[in-house]
C-alpha cells in the first residue's frame, strides 16, 4: 500500500469535510489508499460520520484524545509505505496530496513535507514553523501574508519544522522516532521535526503546491488547559536549544536560510505608497515649488520698488 491517512476527530462535521477533499488531493487508487481515524467523540457523532471520499475509511481506535498516541498508534497499525497526518479540521485543494509525495520522493534528503496552509480569510495560517530569540515557536507568516503573495514562491523550501496539521513523511522514518508522548497538548509535531533532523539526517520541507484551508487549533483549542499548555511550551523551548547547541554547520546554514526568508518575504510584503499617493506627492511637491519661486519673484519686485523710490 502506498499511503496511509492517519487523522484523530471528535466532530462528523470536520472530519466529513476533510473526506469529501480527499478524492481531487490525490489520483491513487483505491486500494493505494488507506484512512485510519483515531475517534474521540460521542457515538452519536460517530454514527453521523459520512465518508464521501472514494478511500476506506476504518476507526482504528477509540481511546481518549492525546494527540502524540493517538496517532502513534495509528502509525502502528498503517500499512502503507507513506503516513500523511492531517488535522480534521482541513480541507485539500485538488493534487495537493500528490504534489506533497512528488516532493518527498524527487527532492534529495527531503524526510518530511509541510503544506502551505492558508485560513478561511484568505490569509497565510502556516508556511512553516519559526522561533522567536527565547525559542518560542510561531506559525510563519500568520494572519500576516496574504497566500496569494508573489514574496511567498512557489518552490519547495526548507523550514526549521512544520506543524502536524499537515505531515507527510515515510512509514520508517516516523516509527524510528514517533511522537512524544510526554507532549500534552502542545509541541510533539515540532519536536518530530527537530529528530528527524538530528537522527535521520534528513529535511523539512514545506511545498507549496501542498495547500489548502486550516483556521488553526479548531480540534484542540475546546481541550487544552493551560497549565499542561505552559509546561509543552517550556519543554520545546529547551528541546530547541539543545538542538541548536548540537547542530552542525550544515544544520545552522539551514536555520540562516530559513531566517533570511523569512525577513525577505515580510520586507517585500510592507505596503507600498499607491500610485493616487505617489501623484498627490509629486502634484504638492510641484506646488510648493511654484509657491517658492513666486515668494522670490515678490521679494524681487519689492526690492525694485524699494529702490525706486528712494530716486
Amino acid at each position: 500500500m502506498r499511503l496511509s491517512i492517519l487523522v484523530v476527530s471528535r466532530t462528523a462535521t470536520l472530519l466529513n469535510r476533510l473526506l469529501r477533499s480527499l478524492s481531487e488531493a490525490t489520483r491513487l487508487a483505491e486500494a493505494d489508499v488507506e484512512v485510519l481515524c483515531s475517534w474521540n467523540g460521542s457515538k452519536n457523532e460517530e454514527n453521523a460520520i459520512e465518508n464521501l471520499s472514494c478511500y476506506p475509511l476504518r476507526i482504528a481506535s477509540r481511546d481518549a484524545y492525546h494527540f502524540s498516541s493517538n496517532n502513534n498508534k495509528l502509525a502502528e497499525q498503517a500499512k502503507g509505505d507513506l503516513l500523511l497526518i492531517i488535522n480534521d479540521d482541513v480541507v485539500l485543494d485538488p493534487g495537493s496530496i500528490d504534489a506533497a509525495i512528488n516532493c518527498l520522493i524527487s527532492t534529495p534528503n527531503a524526510g518530511l513535507i509541510g503544506a502551505r496552509l492558508r485560513s478561511s480569510d484568505g490569509m497565510i495560517s502556516h508556511d512553516g514553523v519559526g522561533f522567536t530569540n527565547d525559542h518560542s515557536a510561531y506559525n510563519l507568516f500568520e494572519n500576516l501574508v496574504p497566500a496569494h503573495s508573489h514574496e511567498l514562491r512557489d518552490h519547495p523550501v526548507l523550514s526549521p519544522a512544520v506543524i502536524g496539521a499537515f505531515m507527510l513523511v515515510r512509514h520508517s522514518d516516523f516509527l524510528a522516532i514517533r511522537f512524544d508522548e510526554g507532549c500534552l497538548v502542545h509541541g510533539e509535531d515540532t519536536q518530530f521535526c527537530f529528530e528527524l533532523r538530528r537522527q535521520r539526517g534528513l529535511d523539512v520541507m514545506v511545498c507549496p503546491q501542498c495547500s489548502g484551508i486550516h483556521n488553526p487549533s479548531s480540534t484542540r483549542n475546546s481541550l487544552q488547559r493551560q497549565d499542561s499548555c505552559q509546561a509543552d511550551i517550556d519543554q520545546l523551548r529547551q528541546r530547541r536549544r539543545e538542538f541548536l547547541e548540537q547542530a552542525s554547520t550544515t544544520e545552522l546554514r539551514k536555520e540562516l536560510c530559513s531566517t533570511t526568508r523569512e525577513a525577505h518575504v515580510l520586507r517585500g510584503s510592507l505596503p507600498r505608497p499607491n500610485d493616487d499617493l505617489i501623484s498627490w506627492r509629486d502634484q504638492v511637491h510641484t506646488l510648493q515649488l511654484h509657491r517658492l519661486r513666486l515668494e522670490q519673484e515678490v521679494l524681487r519686485l519689492h526690492q525694485q520698488l524699494s529702490k525706486l523710490e528712494k530716486q
